[in-house]
């Protein structure tokens, strides 16, 4: 069969990564699929212009220096830095919100961006970078690639091009700087920079440190503000808030405002046994084999290391997902607890509860009694038969349905 023509109307790689994810040439989460309409939108608004020789020559330079991009960074790279109001010449989208999983090449990808954004090519004096993280090993690690790259262009070219150490990076034809933070916001200022980057926010408990990076953002014409992460185990935290931001933008309660929501995730946890469908929360495996290889290789070590399953499903998977090795009580006291005799508790009062539960659970319900001050715990467990093919359990659960413990719920 012919391959469909390709009709869309934007920048090539623009053009390139809304037809794979439209036409369903790659997997893609159910956020990149609903971004798209609203990416058409915004290139169909006649006072967006879009860059298109600034973002070329960002293409041409990380490609020359760094590594070849794949066709979602080069759509998502013309969106950050090829859009904006003609009226105004202001950025469409001075607010990128990146989710992607373990291994789609986050810190490279900040990298490129930092280093083209301090050039001539960027064409803003004075356009300093901060690269902020929790940990100072995770802010240098973009750092550190910039400075790699710089050191070995050579003595004479290095240092005619830049003024550099091991904690700034100065682009001499624009003196914009580029810097690695740790967020330590009781001791930072925020200075004036032009793009402040965070990495890893799913570390961030609260906003203290967000303010204090970003309070001098404006005073540099351009202020863009870049968030990536993989997901994590804080809840309730930062990475929260801007996860439920994007679902509102992304299910039209509310426009963009100058946010741009890139999500890359499996879109169920029953997704997790289909390694035909990882490609939705990391695009990279698709063209890295080693990479790919790695993520099967962990996969199939978690199916039987209950321990390794929460990194793997959070991190490589961007599922939010707490372990079942994380106990509650001590072992003493649950064996002690197991070793109680049930006594007659015909016609007592006692309290009822459920623990609900998603696919991937054990949902509960139980019975609790208080008799000659002890407590007893009548219950009875059910199981979805999806999550057997997601798990190897290290328990007889055909043992515990003919004692009628547990019951497994059979696929309709």
């Amino acid at each position: 069969m012919a391959k469909k023509k390709r009709t869309y109307k934007y920048h090539k790689y623009i053009n390139d990564w809304m037809y794979a994810v439209e036409q369903k040439e790659v997997h893609s989460s159910k956020e990149i699929k609903q971004l798209m309409p609203i990416l058409r939108e915004t290139l169909d608004n006649p006072n967006v212009f879009f860059d298109a020789e600034q973002v070329e020559k960002y293409v041409e330079q990380t490609e020359k220096y760094y590594f070849k991009l794949m066709p979602d960074q080069k759509c998502y790279a013309s969106l950050i830095l090829g859009l904006y109001y003609k009226d105004t010449e202001m950025l469409v989208f001075p607010t990128t919100f990146i989710l992607a999983g373990r291994g789609w090449g986050k810190n490279g990808f900040i990298s490129t961006l930092a280093d083209f954004m301090q050039t001539e090519f960027h064409g803003i004096k004075d356009y300093d970078i901060d690269i902020v993280a929790t940990a100072e090993d995770q802010a240098m690690t973009s750092f550190n690639e910039v400075y790699a790259k710089v050191d070995g262009l050579g003595k004479e070219k290095s240092k005619a091009l830049y003024d550099y150490n091991k904690t700034q990076i100065t682009y001499r034809k624009t003196n914009s700087k580029l810097r690695f933070r740790t967020s330590n916001a009781k001791t930072k200022d925020g200075g004036r920079p032009g793009c402040v980057i965070f990495d890893e926010i799913h570390a961030y408990e609260d906003y203290q440190n967000i303010k204090v990076f970003t309070g001098g953002l404006g005073k540099i014409e351009r202020p863009r503000r870049i968030y990536i992460t993989t997901d994590g185990e804080i809840r309730d935290g930062v990475l929260d808030d801007y996860k439920e931001r994007a679902r509102r933008i992304l299910e039209g309660e509310t426009e963009h405002k100058g946010f741009l929501p890139i999500i890359m995730k499996l879109d169920d946890i029953k997704e997790v046994g289909k390694p035909e469908l990882w490609d939705k929360a990391n695009p990279r495996i698709n063209y890295n084999a080693t990479l790919k290889q790695q993520i099967h290789n962990e996969y199939e070590e978690m199916l039987e290391v209950e321990a390794l399953k929460e990194a793997f499903v959070t991190k490589r998977m961007n599922l939010p997902f707490v372990s079942k090795s994380k106990t509650v009580c001590k072992w003493e006291d649950l064996v002690a607890c197991c070793e109680l005799e049930m006594p007659d508790l015909t016609g007592m009062t006692c309290e009822g509860s459920v623990d609900f539960a998603d696919l991937r659970d054990f949902a509960s319900a139980g019975l609790r009694f208080k008799k000659d001050g002890m407590q007893y715990y009548i219950a009875h467990s059910w199981v979805h038969e999806t999550s057997l093919e997601l798990t190897n359990y290290n328990v007889d659960l055909k043992e515990a349905v003919r004692d009628g413990d547990l019951t497994i719920i059979r696929k309709s």
